[in-house]
């Protein structure tokens, strides 16, 4: 089984292909190296030949992103990739540069004739935070038997948030990373062109960084918040910190719903400003879960919804 990358995206293709670079030079450095084998140790299955491989790379951008309208510079040093019709196709152009770079008789294309089975940008209103979310929390729900890695670098703040709090809401278990480096024009990492038969990169590298696994599930939030004010407009504090408990959320979190969550008044609890709005989401995405469980329903989902844009894989 290989990796799903999640990304956002915005007009610097950099901010996909810089860390995925490094995801392919680790993997072949894996091949003789303790410090790369590791990066990638909870990846695969028992077993698995080379576990950390990417299966898919799927993006959410802007419609002008996707086709074009918006681009960014770009610059390559390592194989002077030339700038594509849009960013994505970018992306695409530099890792099939990159790759070809790579392979050998020992790392060669992992799926066939391809080295990544799929690759879809999926269109969102960038500024609209409802819109990325719902439809990046349908996505990881649908996904959430593959092992999911999530980019915090490219795109919006709208959609990094997005990518962020949609495993609250799903049973799926990914890992966020990001990276950076002061020039976003590049598609590499700003280092020497390295001897890519000869690979003895940090790893991993100063500048990547991973976040801490994020368990809260938020979905059960609502849901009991829903249950509690269904026939009452108050609730004793003490009733909902019970509920709180009983859910395993920390002692702390009760203030951190404070007034958006619920307006509190001496002993009592009323609906804040932004609670029946998340139950309202709540409820449009556990219907679409039920109905989109998997990547195949999803896919469909995603093109009659016509947010699906087809790369054909490198």
């Amino acid at each position: 089984m290989g990796v799903w990358h999640l990304s956002g995206l915005g007009i610097n293709p950099g901010a996909v292909t810089v860390p995925l670079t490094y995801v392919y030079l680790f993997l072949k450095q894996s091949l003789n190296d303790n410090k790369a084998k590791e990066f990638f140790r909870h990846s695969g299955e028992t077993n698995e030949e080379l576990p950390g491989k990417p299966e898919a790379l799927i993006i959410f951008t802007s419609k002008a992103v996707i086709s074009g309208e918006k681009k960014g510079d770009i610059e390559d040093r390592w194989f002077k990739t030339q700038q594509a019709k849009s960013a994505p196709e970018t992306i695409k152009k530099y890792l099939t540069n990159l790759l070809e770079n790579l392979e050998n008789e020992k790392f060669n294309k992992f799926y066939g004739k391809n080295w990544i089975k799929y690759f879809y940008c999926v269109e969102v209103n960038h500024e609209d935070f409802d819109d990325c979310f719902k439809k990046i929390a349908v996505t990881i729900n649908a996904l959430k038997e593959k092992e999911i890695w999530i980019n915090m670098i490219g795109g919006t703040n709208q959609i990094n948030t997005a990518l962020l709090s949609s495993a609250g809401f799903t049973s799926a278990a990914v890992k966020y990373y990001y990276f950076f480096q002061s020039n976003t024009r590049l598609l590499h990492p700003d280092i020497p062109k390295p001897d890519f038969n000869n690979l003895k990169l940090q790893v991993p590298p100063p500048s990547w960084h991973e976040l801490p696994i994020f368990t809260l599930d938020m979905s059960k939030l609502y849901t009991t918040l829903q249950e509690l004010f269904e026939s009452r407009t108050k609730v004793h504090i003490n009733e909902i910190k019970k509920e709180l408990n009983r859910l395993n959320f920390p002692d702390q979190f009760f203030a951190k719903i404070r007034s958006t969550l619920l307006k509190i008044d001496g002993e009592t609890a009323t609906k804040g400003y932004m609670l029946d709005h998340w139950i309202n989401i709540w409820k449009d995405l556990k219907n679409e879960f039920a109905n989109l469980d998997n990547f195949s329903k999803w896919e469909t989902w995603a093109s009659d919804n016509k947010i699906l844009n087809k790369i054909e894989p490198f």
